[in-house]
């Protein structure tokens, strides 16, 4: 493929690298669209792949279902994970130390009344405990630190307060505290991670009447003191989208400033640097992030990718996926196969019927 010239310098980066689709596979299990908080894609002890998707029925319903593949993205099952007879939502999946999974999202009750959940699996997918919660709403990412303790955020029943919750390993809440108080509207893209100095970093974004947007970093403790927290404003037509420890000393947080990359090179006193990436054609939402063997970040948007440096400088970028992932909006991850090839989950769009499959692209970047 041909590298696309810098925008910044008009000038071809002679570090460009070609990438290669070694396989393009459409699992055949009808899902919903997803808007999910994270990867839902992950490696299995075998070098397969774990997926967790909207698996849609003959009845309508929806229900949140493990997808599991070899290294070649042929499906070797699928398992709901959930009771039927009513419609649900996913939107977060973590792997945890015993080689199991932490899922999540909500379950509709009545009208527009839903109950969050987490769902607890062992590493084949069969379901240890279910977990229902009705006092939260929009559960983030999920940590599992010392004792199988289990620390997530989210918001409360009324919308108004983010708060850290904590939960033993059977996933009953020990004690819950508020991080922000009387918000306007939780919005986008929220991440939950371990920080560098074995601390913890929470990112959030939430929008203002006027549509603007603030978007909030937090690094607190495990008893839920914050000890810093930065923040920085985003436009209308702006949002954060993805965040990941890069080296030793600090973090990306990739936001869209339409219609521009902005890499927030965040450190580990919540220090920010910005760097403003123009990219022409490509749709500058990074949604998905990785780091390379050569310490690079690969930044991978609805329609194709992005390459930095760890300090956020440019690198090259390449529209890349408009051809080979029909629904491009649905980024729901990247994973290192440690073979020298790298997969991509997504799913395809049937036109003019309105379904969606998930869809797995393994590719190369040399």
């Amino acid at each position: 493929m041909q590298k696309n010239k810098n925008p910044d310098n008009n000038n071809d980066n002679p570090t460009a690298k070609n990438i290669t689709v070694v396989n393009n596979q459409n699992l055949t299990v009808e899902i919903e669209d997803m808007y999910v908080y994270g990867p839902n894609i992950f490696k299995t002890p075998d070098n397969g792949n774990m997926l967790y998707v909207l698996k849609k029925e003959t009845s309508g319903n929806s229900y949140p279902a493990l997808i599991k593949t070899d290294n070649d993205n042929n499906m070797q099952w699928c398992k709901i994970v959930v009771d039927t007879g009513s419609n649900y939502y996913v939107s977060i999946m973590s792997q945890i130390n015993d080689g199991g999974y932490l899922l999540g999202g909500y379950k509709y009750i009545t009208g527009s009344k839903s109950m969050e959940f987490l769902v607890k699996t062992d590493a084949s997918g069969e379901v240890v405990w279910t977990k229902f919660y009705s006092n939260l709403n929009h559960i983030s990412n999920i940590l599992e630190l010392s004792g199988n303790n289990l620390y997530f955020f989210a918001m409360d029943s009324t919308y108004d307060n983010v708060v850290l919750c904590k939960a033993n390993q059977s996933g009953d809440i020990i004690w819950s505290e508020i991080l922000v108080d009387s918000i306007p509207y939780s919005y986008g893209q929220r991440t939950f991670i371990k920080s560098n100095d074995n601390y913890y970093i929470a990112e959030f974004t939430y929008k203002h009447y006027d549509d603007t947007k603030t978007t909030l970093i937090f690094k607190i403790d495990e008893n839920g003191n914050i000890l810093a927290q930065n923040q920085y404003s985003l436009s209308e037509n702006s949002l954060t989208y993805s965040f990941l420890p890069v080296d030793a000393n600090s973090y990306f947080c990739v936001t869209y400033i339409e219609p521009n990359f902005d890499i927030k090179v965040v450190d580990n006193n919540l220090n920010i640097t910005d760097k403003i990436i123009q990219a022409t054609n490509i749709e500058c939402r990074g949604k998905s992030l990785l780091k390379l063997p050569d310490n690079n970040v690969l930044i991978m948007s609805i329609n194709g990718m992005v390459e930095t440096d760890i300090s956020g400088n440019y690198k090259w970028y390449e529209v890349f996926f408009t051809d080979v992932l029909q629904n491009p909006w649905s980024n729901y991850g990247i994973v290192n196969n440690n073979d020298g090839t790298y997969t991509l989950f997504g799913s395809t769009i049937t036109l003019g019927y309105n379904k969606f499959y998930p869809k797995l692209i393994k590719f190369t970047v040399k």
